[in-house]
């Protein structure tokens, strides 16, 4: 639930009529959907949502909307997620992140505005 919740958070600093603000999202929700219905050893049906996020943060980087390593450490949060990541699916969701994230975007704050 973490994971989606800082990509929730991350895409906050998107454009507002971004699409892929709600692709984002959407796939996000779709992989913690995923997480809880399914058994911890049967994680594989995952893996298309994994390399479509993945691939959209890839997108989101190019666009510099976002500091990269706010970026990269959301992606390489679901990367721990792959199958063959298992082992680390505990320890991604015990990282706090909040505390990387810009102070005017922790606890649901909005952007300053210039």
């Amino acid at each position: 639930m973490k994971l989606t919740k800082d990509s929730y958070r991350l895409t906050l600093m998107f454009p507002k009529r971004e699409p892929l603000r709600c692709k984002i999202r959407e796939v996000a929700d779709d992989i913690l959907a995923g997480l809880i219905t399914r058994k911890k050893n049967d994680m594989c049906g995952i893996d298309d949502q994994l390399d479509l996020i993945d691939s959209f943060f890839d997108v989101a980087r190019e666009q510099n909307w976002v500091a990269m390593p706010l970026i990269d450490e959301v992606k390489n949060g679901y990367l721990a997620l792959r199958p063959e990541s298992a082992t680390n699916l505990l320890v991604a969701a015990e990282q706090p992140m909040a505390n990387r994230w810009p102070k005017n975007q922790r606890k649901n704050q909005s952007p300053r505005k210039t």
